[in-house]
């Protein structure tokens, strides 16, 4: 990992750099750094606020404003507390060799973890891509749920924010803590640019653009969980750059007063269904509460699984923090309790898997109606032969426009000798959705035939409202539900699973796990 690298990089050299110095030297060196960090937390937020409610300024610099509103006070502080020690300490203090090489190093490497972990917690706070240098922390996963990616070597932003959580309550002790009002800050650290389409979200906006429009409920979920409601309004300033607000799970947080950290699980949205208000789950990384295009203002109402006696301190929102002390929780309206009690009741009685006839989702042909791209178009990656056939490849084309020459135009996807392509559309509300049979990430997906045979998924095409992804790895395969694309309950993408089966057998049936998902009678024709 590449970061990871640079980090240890800088630790030795610092430790190197001040173990030769003289350990007096260098303890100053880490108390300067040490009283920076401190500088840098508590300049953090009202810098930052100042510079997203500032008039006149690039719209892009609010996608850097939280970065820049610790990284800057930091480095600042630290020059100038470094001039001054220079300037006003003339003398040295001499101690053993030895001494001056084990102390001296062990304060530049104190100063270079918290230097670096400032740095990657203020890097974190900016809008970048999924990845901080091949470092991704904590990201949603395809299922939409927030798991642990990968991890740094040495974790300086989970050491530095520890360290100053501590000192927030003891040397450096406020009023407002950072432990108490900024917990989970190096988990935080990579969920904050956690956004819609790997990235490319708002990571931002101005204080007064969102805030509580007094309805906080708490639900009952389940036999003996709860669930706190939050509701939001947004204005216009709160939009993304495409003029739509959009909003992950990762981007909202729920603090109590103990420092308890709750994600939504779901959303209330006035735009959800054609008749109004809807409820819909966090349940795939591509499902996230959005706004209606060209709209000036939108309400979410976030639902919130908690613990019994969980007493909320504030609820933040890009950044964003909404104080709800003292706020009186109130009865859910019958709207919003009815939808809930729907989506909910739906799920808990969704009851034992039920075996159906698939016949209707299976397709023996590798020609596609979505797939409109010349060849010259494709993304860079797919290998493609004389027929204009994609043979393997991954990447997203665009739906619709107007159709290539026939010369360019891609015909489908290739078929191997002696094998034809099988099309199984597994998306909510046909017949062959595998997740319907709720399964793990480990479970395995198995095409059934006639004679006797399984078959593994050689790629798939997952259509969006990104466009349409086409992943074909006849070599590498897509064996279980982790390799797949996860759909979400409300059912707006399509996924379609493509098998590579011998000429001449018949497909009778689709299993995952231990679960068939159901039968039919397909036979798998030669080629013409």
């Amino acid at each position: 990992m590449i970061l990871s690298i640079l980090i240890i990089i800088v630790i030795a050299l610092t430790a190197f750099w001040w173990g030769n110095q003289g350990s007096f030297s260098a303890m100053l060196h880490m108390l300067c750094a040490l009283v920076a960090g401190a500088i840098g937390f508590a300049a953090w937020e009202p810098l930052t606020h100042m510079l997203l409610d500032a008039d006149g300024l690039p719209r892009f610099v609010a996608q850097f404003a939280w970065g820049l509103g610790l990284a800057v006070p930091f480095l600042v502080s630290f020059a100038i507390l470094r001039f001054l020690c220079d300037t006003l300490i003339k003398s040295n203090v001499t101690l053993p060799k030895g001494v001056e090489l084990g102390l001296g190093g062990v304060c530049g490497a104190v100063a270079g973890i918290v230097s670096t972990g400032i740095c990657v917690i203020a890097f974190g706070h900016m809008q970048v891509p999924g990845d901080i240098m091949g470092f991704y922390g904590v990201k949603r996963d395809r299922s939409g749920q927030l798991m642990n990616r990968n991890s740094l070597l040495v974790p300086v932003h989970t050491i530095t924010a520890g360290l100053y959580n501590t000192l927030s309550t003891g040397a450096f002790s406020t009023a407002k803590p950072l432990a108490e009002w900024a917990p989970d800050l190096a988990r935080n650290t990579t969920l904050f640019h956690d956004t819609v389409d790997g990235g490319k979200g708002a990571v931002a906006m101005p204080g007064k653009a969102v805030k509580f429009n007094g309805d906080l409920h708490r639900v009952q979920a389940g036999p003996t969980g709860e669930s706190l409601v939050v509701g939001l309004e947004f204005t216009n300033k709160a939009m993304d750059h495409g003029n739509r607000l959009t909003i992950t799970n990762s981007q909202v947080r729920l603090v109590s007063d103990q420092g308890a950290v709750q994600h939504p699980e779901g959303w209330f949205s006035q735009w959800g269904s054609p008749k109004g208000q809807g409820y819909f789950m966090y349940d795939a990384d591509t499902n996230v509460a959005s706004s209606e295009p060209g709209t000036s203002s939108a309400t979410f109402h976030f639902t919130f699984p908690v613990s019994p006696g969980f007493t909320p301190r504030f609820v933040q929102v890009k950044g964003v923090r909404i104080d709800l002390r003292g706020k009186e929780e109130v009865q859910i309206t019958s709207t919003l309790a009815s939808h809930y009690a729907k989506a909910t009741g739906a799920m808990a009685a969704a009851g034992p898997f039920e075996l159906r006839d698939i016949s209707r989702s299976v397709d023996v042909t590798k020609r596609f109606r979505d797939i409109r791209a010349g060849k010259n178009a494709l993304p860079a990656g797919f290998t493609v032969n004389s027929d204009n056939e994609i043979v393997s490849g991954n990447g997203i084309l665009q739906l619709g426009g107007k159709r290539p020459p026939k010369k360019l135009r891609i015909q489908g996807l290739a078929e191997i000798s002696g094998a034809r392509m099988v099309a199984i559309n597994v998306s909510r509300g046909e017949p062959g959705c595998l997740f319907d049979a709720r399964p793990a990430g480990p479970d395995s997906i198995r095409l059934l035939t006639d004679p006797a045979a399984t078959y593994s998924p050689v790629g798939y095409i997952f259509k969006d409202r990104r466009g349409l992804q086409i992943n074909l790895d006849p070599a590498g395969r897509f064996p279980t539900v982790a390799d797949i694309p996860a759909l979400p309950s409300s059912g707006n993408q399509e996924l379609t699973l493509l098998f590579y089966v011998t000429e001449g057998a018949t497909v009778t049936g689709l299993k995952v796990g231990e679960q068939t998902i159901g039968t039919c009678l397909v036979p798998v024709t030669a080629k013409n």
